[in-house]
C-alpha cells in the first residue's frame, strides 16, 4: 500500500488538476479538523481546572493556527469552506481567550 503521499502525487500524474484539488481540499479539512480537536481540548481542560495543560495547548493551538493559515489562507479558493467556519471561529477564540486570562489569574494567585 502507498503512503499517503505516494498515493497522492501518483494520483496527481493521472489528472493534476483533479488531484491537487482534492489534495487540497482533504488537506484543508484535517487541518481544520484538527483546530476543532485542540480547542476543544483547551475548554476540556478548563472545565477540569488543569489550568497549566490548558496553558500550554493554548500557545500550541496559537502556533497551529498560523501554520494553518499560512498553508490555507483565506482567499477566493478557499472562501467557500471557510464561509460558515469562521464565525465559529471567532466564536471560539474569545472563548479561549476568556479562559487563558482565567488560567493566567489563577497562576498569579497560587
Amino acid at each position: 500500500m502507498l503512503e499517503p503521499s505516494k498515493a497522492t502525487s501518483t494520483s496527481m500524474l493521472n489528472n493534476p488538476n483533479d488531484s491537487l484539488a482534492n489534495h487540497l481540499s482533504t488537506s484543508i479539512k484535517l487541518s481544520w479538523q484538527t483546530l476543532i480537536t485542540i480547542s476543544q481540548a483547551v475548554e476540556d481542560l478548563a472545565a477540569n481546572s488543569q489550568w497549566r495543560e490548558m496553558t500550554q495547548i493554548v500557545i500550541d493551538r496559537r502556533k497551529f493556527m498560523d501554520q494553518h493559515f499560512a498553508q490555507h489562507p483565506i482567499g477566493p479558493s478557499t472562501e467557500n469552506f471557510y464561509r460558515h467556519k469562521l464565525n465559529w471561529l471567532f466564536e471560539t477564540e474569545n472563548r479561549i481567550e476568556q479562559l487563558a486570562k482565567t488560567a493566567r489569574e489563577i497562576s498569579f494567585r497560587h
